[in-house]
């Protein structure tokens, strides 16, 4: 594991307001951001009951078909996004997600990169979930501090903590993000200590960033679940109970075991559940993703 001690330049991050401008330095950069473009009457994501408000339809530009040599997600800016892939999710959805890792090869460098991306999606009137800390990555030796599963059997280390500091002070602000604890944690067995620590981090951060209305949700399975927070987030429409106490998302990503017509049936049994889908990619090709949001994607089908 890489010494916290060793990242403190990383860590201190200052402030500085002047006008509409806002100076943000971060690991030795610093990037200013105007926050007029922020649009005035986008309203943040909230959650009343089981329903979010607005109701969301998301697509996620992961992954890659494994039959061309290109690798479409990155192409398309994954893990974050790209002005062509935002154009074309706009015509089809309202919400995306973006994941920071943090990952031993892009470092502490795509936090960096990614309000810029949330821009982008805010001028297009999409919402970012942003993933907070991608369990995947402790699964596959691709950990930016070289964590495996277990530093999530209990409270988050300071690492984690500065790192979700880090990110809700770069887009905490953005009226539309709105945060998930992490990806597959749930495959960590990921203790509820772990999870209720990086929440009330989050939230504090928030409310000390004045915008505590944020909605913080956890990605969850039905034979390990975790804490319920401000919403949940399934891997399949059908794994969810019956009644739900806080809105739920589910990802579907298995592509290629379902027909055109049983993805319309998925979107539709979503949306008579008061519950909402985002479609990922996963291996399918560029025409057969296309054709899927076309047809079977698109608002109101």
């Amino acid at each position: 594991m890489r010494d916290p001690a060793i990242l403190g330049g990383v860590w201190r991050t200052g402030i500085a307001t002047a006008g509409a401008f806002t100076a943000l330095v971060f690991a030795g950069c610093m990037w200013v951001d105007d926050f007029d473009r922020f649009t005035p009457d986008f309203e943040p994501l909230r959650a009343e009951g089981s329903n979010l408000v607005p109701p969301l339809r998301g697509a996620v530009a992961c992954c890659d078909d494994p039959d061309t040599v290109n690798n479409e997600a990155v192409e398309d800016g994954w893990p974050l996004a790209t002005t062509g892939w935002l154009n074309q999710l706009a015509e089809h959805a309202n919400a995306t997600h973006y994941r920071l890792g943090p990952y031993s090869d892009t470092g502490l460098d795509l936090l960096n990169e990614t309000p810029a991306a949330v821009q982008l999606a805010l001028d297009r009137g999409i919402y970012v979930e942003i993933d907070l800390v991608d369990c995947w990555a402790m699964r596959t030796d691709s950990n930016f501090f070289g964590d495996d599963c277990t530093v999530t059997h209990g409270p988050p280390p300071e690492r984690y903590i500065e790192w979700v500091r880090s990110i809700v002070d770069a887009v905490g602000a953005f009226p539309n993000v709105f945060f998930n604890l992490g990806n597959e944690c749930n495959f960590c067995q990921a203790s509820p200590q772990w999870d209720q620590g990086l929440y009330n981090e989050i939230k504090t951060r928030l409310m000390q960033n004045g915008v505590g209305d944020r909605l913080v949700g956890s990605d969850v399975s039905v034979l390990e679940p975790r804490t319920t927070l401000d919403y949940r987030t399934f891997g399949g429409i059908f794994e969810a109970p019956a009644v739900m106490t806080v809105p739920a998302i589910f990802t579907e990503d298995d592509v290629r075991d379902h027909t055109p017509g049983e993805w319309r049936a998925i979107v539709q049994q979503a949306d008579m559940n008061g519950t909402y889908v985002f479609l990922w990619r996963g291996t399918m090709s560029r025409t057969e993703w296309r054709d899927l949001l076309d047809r079977d994607h698109a608002p109101g089908s």
